[in-house]
């Protein structure tokens, strides 16, 4: 009894701890303030929030391998080329009647404009495809049934110039629907074209061609022949510019191009006449033609007539489009005189301008001699060059590889060096005077390549033996003089060993 009695008190014991020390937490849970959080606590924001109720913002930032690796040229790598496409002007493609450079216009049959634009691209195209889509424009009076036309065009090879030759591009090829009452004149459509470079970068261009449109009504119906009072309007007819093209498919700074247009009589019955055709460069475009103003005598209804001008693009024009502002005036065969104005635009491209050293090597070289050639390339022009190389070709002597110099930026220059190795001349005159070229290649933004070349001249020689060598020569017949002297000497030694001992053995015996 008394055993269980210890365990009972016990018990009773534990038990009353157990509520005393639940009772000491309620007490100090209830005097706690409920704003007092732990410095391991963190609020929403982000911010660690001490004991003392007050907050720190969290200033630590991981540093990301984007922040690393731009896209930017890092020590001596290349930048990245821009991808860009380009119309091919040189190519006529099926459903066209000329190429762009000839002066392309879209052909109108069965109540649908034919618009064919053939692309190509500088580098190459995510999955080779491009999505383009046709902008009409607003108004009234544009010619077009408003649609949404957007397509898919991947690279293929194309029939062009009647099926002599093919051509790989991104053929684009629109059906636009016209409407059943439409008004004569040339009608911008813009098509805009996207796709993605092989890094991921989007491009995004437009290109515009004119629709002529020549059987539909003129755009201000000509008045009814019928008495009119004096102050009644009158309408003009239109002239308006149908086509241009230039003598030069790519034009840079310091060219001088022929610019020609074909402009149109837009109306059905009236002609015109005692026509005055000017024209203004404005600024980085100068006029180099004799008159800036062409006389034309008449022009009848529905009628084109063609002019041309030479200018000379400025050295110092920027890369861009710059304008041709034509002005007309002209009467009708009632006496009324009109005037009218339009403009084409020029787009000038990047010159050009790489000069080369001539490479150092010396005036004569023995035959199996190897010595290092070197060179210098500027970039005078304002753009950009790329894969700069230079081949060596001249008889006799050999380099260990093809010059490897790379991208230039504008105002920059690059130095190179090679391995030359003499392996004499090829012919019955093994040695002698030789000449040949060095040839540098390098492409502009487009990736079209080009080619200069500079001379080289040195001689070739037979190889030479120094003083050293006839030293070492004599020297080795001296050694087999030693050697001989040493061998008799042993023998002498040997037979008088040999004699001794024998001498010796008599005396014995």
């Amino acid at each position: 009894m008394k055993k269980y009695r210890v365990q009972r008190n016990i018990i009773i014991l534990i038990l009353t701890v157990c509520i005393c020390f639940g009772a000491s937490i309620d007490i100090y849970a209830t005097n706690t303030p409920n704003d007092v959080t732990t410095a391991d606590e963190s609020d929403e924001a982000g911010e660690v929030i001490d004991g003392g109720g007050q907050t720190e913002p969290d200033t630590e930032t991981d540093i990301g391998s984007d922040d690393l690796n731009g896209d930017e040229s890092v020590g001596d790598e290349p930048a990245k080329i821009t991808t860009k496409l380009y119309i091919d002007n040189q190519n006529i493609y099926e459903g066209m009647n000329k190429s762009y450079s000839e002066g392309y216009i879209p052909s109108i049959e069965n109540g649908n404009a034919l618009v064919v634009i053939p692309l190509k691209s500088n580098n190459n195209i995510k999955n080779s495809t491009i999505t383009a889509k046709v902008d009409l424009g607003n108004g009234e009076t544009i010619p077009f049934v408003q649609k949404n036309y957007e397509k898919n065009f991947g690279v293929g090879s194309f029939a062009v110039n009647g099926g002599t030759s093919q051509s790989e591009s991104y053929l684009v090829r629109f059906n636009l629907e016209l409407k059943q009452e439409r008004y004569n004149g040339s009608y911008p459509v813009n098509i805009n074209v996207s796709a993605y470079a092989e890094d991921g970068t989007e491009i995004n261009q437009t290109f515009i061609t004119y629709v002529t449109i020549t059987d539909g009504e003129d755009l201000t119906p000509e008045p009814e022949e019928v008495v009119v009072e004096e102050d009644a309007p009158v309408f003009m007819p239109k002239i308006l510019v149908s086509s241009y093209s230039f003598s030069s498919s790519e034009i840079k700074q310091g060219d001088t191009v022929t610019a020609e247009v074909v402009f149109v009589n837009t109306s059905k019955t009236n002609s015109v006449k005692n026509m005055t055709v000017s024209v203004s460069t404005g600024e980085k475009l100068e006029l180099v033609s004799k008159t800036d103003s062409i006389y034309i005598d008449d022009v009848g209804a529905n009628e084109t007539f063609t002019v041309s001008y030479d200018f000379k693009v400025d050295m110092m024009a920027a890369e861009g489009q710059y304008n041709l502002a034509f002005s007309l005036d002209y009467a009708d065969y009632e006496g009324r005189t009109y005037t009218s104005s339009s403009n084409i635009k020029v787009n000038v491209g990047q010159l050009m301008k790489v000069e080369f050293d001539d490479l150092v090597i010396p005036e004569s070289i023995e035959v199996g001699q190897t010595v290092e050639g070197t060179t210098q390339v500027m970039n005078l022009g304002k753009g950009k060059i790329y894969n700069v190389r230079a081949e060596l070709s001249v008889d006799g002597l050999k380099a260990e590889k093809t010059m490897f110099l790379g991208n230039i930026e504008s105002g920059s220059a690059i130095s190179g060096s090679m391995e030359i190795l003499a392996i004499g001349r090829s012919g019955n005159s093994y040695y002698g005077d030789t000449e040949g070229v060095l040839t540098f290649y390098y492409e502009d933004e487009a990736g079209n390549e080009f080619n200069q070349s500079v001379e080289i001249k040195t001689n070739i020689v037979a190889p030479t033996y120094d003083e050293i060598d006839v030293g070492s020569q004599d020297k080795t017949g001296q050694w087999w003089v030693i050697m001989a002297v040493v061998v008799s000497i042993v023998i002498v030694i040997c037979i008088l060993i040999a004699f001794g001992n024998v001498k010796k053995k008599r005396y014995e015996d």
